[in-house]
């Protein structure tokens, strides 16, 4: 569980450190890079709420932070902060590209880990078996 919790804050630290640079440093033109930063940014917040919060909840959670984050990076961008403007468009990209991260997550990496898992899980009930099996004949 300790393992967990840290492997989490790391995810979270990641999360910010990732946030800050794209606060500080992405200029309104970028809006590819923009939007690649806002995916990433919501799978390293999954990774680091994925411990945390267990069940679909995750998801929205995800979203509300970036959408929190977002509209922190607009509204820094009022004061005039880094030369950009403020802009209503910047957060509905920045809410796509973290949905279509979150979506992508859900939809296509989370089936494939169950799978995986599911696998593993019958690899190590089969070695459990022969083990078993080895000690009951290695007695005779």
């Amino acid at each position: 569980k300790r393992d967990k919790q840290l492997q989490s804050f790391v995810w979270l630290i990641t999360f910010a450190v990732v946030c800050t640079f794209f606060l500080k440093s992405v200029p309104l033109s970028r809006d590819r890079l923009h939007f690649l930063g806002y995916g990433v940014s919501s799978l390293f917040l999954y990774r680091a709420l994925r411990h945390v919060i267990a069940s679909y909840l995750l998801y929205v959670w995800a979203i509300i932070f970036i959408m929190l984050f977002a509209l922190l990076d607009e509204l820094c961008q009022l004061s005039g902060l880094g030369g950009r403007s403020f802009s209503f468009k910047d957060i509905g990209v920045d809410w796509f590209a973290a949905s279509l991260g979150l979506a992508l997550i859900a939809l296509v990496v989370r089936p494939k880990l169950e799978i995986i898992n599911i696998k593993i899980r019958r690899i190590a009930k089969k070695l459990s078996q022969l083990k078993e099996f080895q000690k009951l004949h290695s007695r005779n």
